[in-house]
């Protein structure tokens, strides 16, 4: 089962430029499980992703190369743009269970 669906976009050169940020695109979530632990994070739909630990979120293959067996169970930092501001969430990245 899905936990969270995610899609590539390009950001605003102003929010790239205002915020700092490395690359011109990031990983828009466009749907959460209910109850999961993202939501619990504090992730909400619409969040863009744009780093997590030390490394920068530009594509759906930077977030899976990024999460990888070391970062289970470990609380990390999760940055996202909400409504143009950068915000930093406390996350614990979990495995996924295969159906």
């Amino acid at each position: 089962m899905r936990r969270i669906s995610v899609l590539r976009v390009p950001l605003p050169q102003q929010l790239v430029r205002t915020h700092g940020l490395s690359d011109d695109t990031g990983v828009l979530v466009t749907w959460l499980q209910p109850n999961s632990l993202a939501r619990a994070a504090g992730l909400q739909e619409r969040d863009v992703l744009v780093g997590f630990g030390r490394g920068s979120i530009s594509s759906v293959d930077d977030l899976h190369r990024l999460l990888t067996k070391e970062t289970i169970g470990v609380r990390s930092h999760l940055n996202i743009l909400r409504r143009g501001q950068k915000l930093d969430l406390s996350v614990t990245p979990t495995e996924s269970v295969p159906e």
